[in-house]
């Protein structure tokens, strides 16, 4: 890519100093430090087969042992990012730590994932992993089942959304030809950083829009896993108040030809007057241009369903405020699409067992 380097295209804000701000993020660290205790003892536990005391020692055990290790490595982590990159929003993280676990259990390939997490420069090897340690221990059990809460997907846990929502993305992904390949809100997602070997027959062009300091890590973190992003074009965008199709334009999108627009775990954080006027953008692009997102449903926004999954996001910083219907079903997704002057391909509900927090809607440009 012929985009400016990261240090280039981002220009880091004076340090915040409030220490009511910081201590806010407190609970969120604990609370994530706990999920990949969870995973540790989720990971070991299945080999105790159907001994619950055993499994409860098991899980005080490593609370004992794991728990300061694993504290002080994600402690670690969010002052050396709020340092380097102030702007840069915590639960990217957790997205790409979802996605390399999948890829270590075996449930989807994605090594990039993993390169990117394990080479973040900005943080220390040790704090790395400390964090992450469970990724290095799932592949010994040749663990095969994911999401860890597989069997009660009608109240799924975190990890089982992004997990879910990942793959039904990745569904639709597979049955599009359009040429080009966008995706909002790029975060850590690797997917455009696929090599040419496997993607260029699909993807002729592959745009990642982000948030300036979101991608400006995100391209310090490729560069030091050594990857080549010479196939994708980055394009930083304040959404708030540019135009990100007027940005995705001059970086070289051609609007006359179809593209796919991957849109993953942003619009719930967004007001629906965003929403609207984000598919208003797509709906200028080529007919039979497809938008794919996922979409939690107006239960879980409001704290109903998974309350602790919207604390802990209010507590981020990132309020859930978007919720499309009171359950993911074809007829809500077919409401929202005929208003917004669009064909549904599809609605996919996240989990066979219900789908009270969402799915995947994916529509064309007619």
């Amino acid at each position: 890519s012929a985009n400016p380097s990261a240090a280039q295209s981002y220009r880091r804000p004076p340090p915040q100093t409030c220490l009511s701000r910081r201590m806010m993020f407190m609970p969120c660290l604990l609370g994530l430090s706990l999920l990949h205790l969870e995973d540790l003892s989720a990971i070991l536990a299945m080999r105790l087969g159907p001994f619950p005391p055993l499994r409860a020692l098991l899980v005080l055990a490593l609370g004992f042992i794991a728990a300061p290790l694993v504290i002080a490595g994600n402690l670690a982590i969010h002052i050396a990012t709020r340092r380097a990159y102030p702007g840069l929003k915590m639960t990217a993280f957790a997205i790409v730590t979802i996605r390399a676990e999948m890829h270590q259990m075996g449930v989807r390939e994605d090594p990039l994932s993993k390169r990117l997490l394990c080479a973040i420069p900005w943080v220390s090897p040790a704090a790395r992993w400390a964090a992450y340690c469970h990724l290095y221990l799932a592949p010994l059990w040749q663990w095969r089942t994911y999401p860890l809460s597989g069997s009660r997907l009608s109240q799924p846990s975190w990890r089982d959304v992004v997990s879910l929502r990942t793959m039904l993305i990745d569904d639709t992904l597979a049955a599009s030809d359009a040429p080009q390949l966008v995706i909002l809100g790029a975060g850590f997602d690797s997917r455009a950083l696929m090599p040419s070997s496997k993607a260029a027959s699909k993807w002729k062009r592959r745009f990642e829009v982000d948030f300036p300091p979101t991608q400006a890590a995100k391209r310090a973190a490729v560069e030091a896993a050594d990857l080549d992003a010479s196939a994708t074009t980055f394009v930083p965008c304040d959404f708030e108040h540019e135009s990100w199709l007027e940005k995705l334009v001059q970086a070289g999108f051609d609007k006359s030809q179809r593209a796919v627009f991957v849109w993953e775990g942003v619009t719930y954080y967004l007001e629906p007057a965003a929403v609207d006027a984000t598919v208003a953008l797509i709906k200028q692009c080529a007919p039979g241009s497809t938008v794919v997102f996922d979409f939690f449903t107006q239960e879980l926004v409001e704290g109903r369903l998974i309350p602790l999954v919207a604390s802990v996001l209010r507590r981020y910083g990132e309020p859930l405020k978007f919720g499309l219907g009171s359950e993911a079903d074809e007829r809500s997704a077919q409401t929202w699409a005929n208003v917004h002057g669009l064909k549904l391909r599809e609605c996919l509900k996240g989990g066979k067992k219900g789908a009270r927090w969402g799915g995947v809607l994916s529509a064309d440009v007619q």
